[in-house]
């Protein structure tokens, strides 16, 4: 298994140019014969997203973008770093994820848990 592990500094906020990166990236690992391609956390959004996360219209960037990425991942598969909803009932309201893709398919998500308390 040949592995691409995509080391780009994402822009805070910049859902539009992050996506872009990673759609490179995808492009770069297919060229390179990869089978995967890995981000780091929060990829997509831009660590740390800070009070940016409790804007609604920030949280469906996100997931339009992603829908985005999963179209063009053609004969790649991809880990996605990304804030998602909760969409069950529960205390937590969001994510963070990493979303795992696989051929234009989107298989599923590892959130970040026992995260420490300051």
């Amino acid at each position: 298994m040949k592995i691409l592990v995509a080391q780009r500094n994402p822009i805070v906020g910049d859902i539009d140019g992050n996506a872009a990166k990673i759609l490179e990236s995808m492009d770069e690992a297919r060229k390179k014969g990869a089978n995967l391609v890995m981000f780091g956390e929060l990829m997509l959004c831009g660590y740390p997203p800070e009070d940016l996360v409790y804007h609604h219209t920030f949280i469906d960037s996100m997931e339009l973008y992603l829908e985005r990425i999963v179209k063009a991942s053609k004969g790649i598969t991809a880990i996605v770093g990304l804030i998602r909803r909760n969409y069950e009932e529960g205390e937590k309201h969001l994510y963070n994820s990493a979303a795992v893709i696989h051929d234009g398919h989107l298989l599923g998500f590892q959130d970040k848990w026992l995260l420490p308390t300051y």
